[in-house]
């Protein structure tokens, strides 16, 4: 399926990136972009697992919306957060 798509490409540009869904994420498909030098940019597939481990940072805080912007890093290894 991607074979027409990188075959248009080949030779004409210098930097190739490709950009997906998660319908087309898959060993497979990373494997045919890295042999053919694509950078790549598919979202893996929602599962109960990462749904889980990520939750907490979906709720919203309660009360009124803050002034300041805040930023929360996390890491799917660990379960903390840094805030603001």
């Amino acid at each position: 399926m991607l074979d027409p798509v990188v075959m248009c490409y080949r030779g004409k540009v210098s930097l190739l990136y490709f950009r997906a869904d998660a319908a087309l994420a898959g060993p497979e498909v990373y494997k045919f972009l890295e042999d053919d030098g694509f950078k790549y940019a598919i979202p893996l597939p929602a599962n109960s697992v990462l749904q889980e481990s990520i939750g907490y940072l979906h709720k919203r805080p309660v009360g009124r919306p803050p002034i300041e912007v805040w930023r929360y890093h996390a890491s799917s290894a660990t379960r903390r957060n840094a805030g603001r």
